[in-house]
């Protein structure tokens, strides 16, 4: 007959701790990389312009970059 060991649970707590541990440490390096890494927006006025940023308009006279 079988004896239960008290350690028989260990390698699975270690397997367990070892995951959650890269896991923490790839979401850490991720969030480092994305904040160094991302483009900051050249125009000013770039979320005014909505879903229609990259169209051409016609601004007439000297307005500039504002709505009529």
């Amino acid at each position: 007959m079988r004896k239960n060991h008290p350690e028989s649970g260990k390698p699975w707590k270690i397997t367990l701790a070892v995951l959650v541990c890269v896991f923490l440490v790839a979401m850490v390096a991720s969030m480092i990389i994305a904040a160094r890494k991302v483009s900051r927006v050249v125009d000013p006025d770039y979320y005014n312009h909505g879903l229609h940023y990259g169209e051409a308009r016609e601004t007439g006279g000297d307005a500039v970059g504002g709505k009529r």
